[in-house]
């Protein structure tokens, strides 16, 4: 607790002396941001491009890559009065003006990038939320006394929400990416459809008129070949002639 009471007294001291210096209108980081901003904007090149709106083309610096190329980059701005567009989206995104709005502000002459940040970085914001005063618990009292039957009791939890001895289950929402945790997916024999076995093995069909587990490219034995042992020899016919 006095941790955090000396932290935001740290705080507030460095707001308040912001909140004195007229020269800053953001909190230091964000002045640190807005000044590098500042710097690569002015690389940029601007052209006017609506008739109505205030739109702009915005060229950023060729950057160059591996082999001698260079790459350009054009980017979108549209600049009104409540908020600015640009096609990189990250004034969107941080809610402070991208290099390629100041740009475009440049262009438009009388137009301040200021105007395009986000009241949450003001110096005045980050004032205001430090200025609160944290209490320590000791101001309600010692908590060293027995109150007696003026003691307040915290009701028993309800029982469905103890949690049990081990690991708490998980209830995320299972999809066919979890169908890994299942083990191996069981392949079937595309004519029977059972598993355990291919089609070298398959019983349930035959093939030909023959269930002793040929398959459909295997021919049936050749007779010499049995008699002999070895495939394409003639049989030994001495004596017969």
């Amino acid at each position: 607790m006095y941790r955090t009471c000396e932290y935001f007294r740290d705080r507030y001291a460095v707001a308040q002396k912001d909140m004195v210096d007229n020269r800053k209108v953001y909190g230091y980081k964000v002045t640190e941001h807005m000044e590098e901003a500042f710097k690569k904007a002015r690389l940029h090149r601007v052209t006017p491009v609506g008739s109505m709106e205030r739109r702009y083309e915005v060229m950023c610096r060729d950057k160059g890559r591996m082999g001698g190329q260079r790459e350009k980059h054009v980017q979108k701005c549209v600049l009104r009065p409540d908020a600015c567009i640009c096609s990189c989206h990250k004034s969107k995104l941080l809610h402070l003006p991208c290099t390629h709005v100041i740009a475009a502000c440049f262009e438009a002459g009388g137009l301040q990038a200021r105007m395009y940040v986000s009241n949450y970085f003001m110096k005045k914001t980050i004032w205001m939320t430090w200025r609160h005063e944290i209490y320590g618990f000791r101001i309600l009292g010692d908590f060293i006394t027995d109150p007696g039957h003026n003691a307040t009791y915290i009701p028993d939890p309800n029982p469905e929400m103890i949690q049990g001895v081990g690991r708490r289950k998980k209830k995320r929402i299972r999809n066919n990416m979890d169908r890994s945790e299942a083990g191996r997916d069981v392949r079937l024999y595309s004519k029977c459809h059972e598993t355990g076995h291919t089609y070298k093995d398959c019983t349930a069909l035959s093939y030909g008129g023959r269930t002793d587990g040929a398959g459909p490219s295997e021919a049936a034995p050749n007779p010499a070949t049995q008699a002999t042992g070895r495939r394409g020899r003639r049989p030994n016919n001495d004596g017969l002639m």
